[in-house]
């Protein structure tokens, strides 16, 4: 992944300082109080500890993207959220606050990536399957798991498919889903109402059987 310049400089200092630091590692309201004071570093640690997750989140929100555009929004989402460092608010949920920006960020890129069909008709969907394989070259039964999830989670609508990676994937409440994306709880439980009975239909509903029965709101 190529990082741009100001968070590859944060990340290799903050994991320097991490390793050779003794404290407790702060909170990551601690860690926004610091950045919206002008400290870059805390961004770092903001980013190592919370890319992966922001990461997954959005392969599966958007399961056409490609690797390559995976890594730029997730960019995207950590130097806006320390744009938006001033605007937190500490009785606010942090993951709440971080993959609100992440949804929108995605959605951004869900927009352009429109945007570009349209004008040049260009075909994006083989280039954006990720290459998933084992080292000896064959495809592992990890691999093809999650190439089916992706298969059930394309075959829904935006809407549906977020609010369902959301809760599924990401473990938020449906009322944090509210909050995220700025909906009311009983949008969100009808939203994934919806989209559990889809991929129920499915011909690979058993993938999402016992997962989708033990996240019940």
């Amino acid at each position: 992944m190529r990082l741009p310049r100001c968070i590859r400089v944060l990340t290799r200092a903050t994991a320097h300082v991490l390793m050779n630091s003794k404290t407790e590692p702060k909170s990551d309201e601690e860690l926004m109080t610091e950045i919206a004071a002008g400290d870059s570093s805390a961004l770092g640690q903001l980013y190592l500890r919370h890319n992966g997750a922001v990461r997954a989140m959005i392969r599966y929100v958007a399961p056409k993207m490609s690797r390559h555009d995976v890594d730029d929004v997730t960019q995207e989402v950590f130097l806006s959220l320390g744009k938006s460092a001033r605007l937190y608010r500490h009785r606010s949920l942090f993951n709440a606050f971080l993959f609100r920006i992440a949804t929108n960020r995605t959605r951004d890129w869900q927009r352009r990536s429109w945007l570009r069909f349209q004008f040049f008709k260009v075909d994006e969907q083989q280039a954006a399957q990720p290459a998933l394989i084992d080292s000896e070259n064959t495809p592992s039964k990890q691999t093809m798991l999650s190439r089916t999830i992706r298969q059930v989670l394309q075959s829904l609508s935006y809407e549906h498919r977020e609010v369902l990676v959301l809760r599924v994937i990401q473990g938020f409440t449906c009322d944090e889903i509210a909050v995220i994306l700025k909906i009311r709880p009983k949008t969100v439980r009808t939203r994934l109402h919806r989209a559990r009975s889809a991929v129920m239909e499915h011909s690979h509903a058993s993938v999402w059987k016992d997962v989708l029965s033990e996240n019940t709101p």
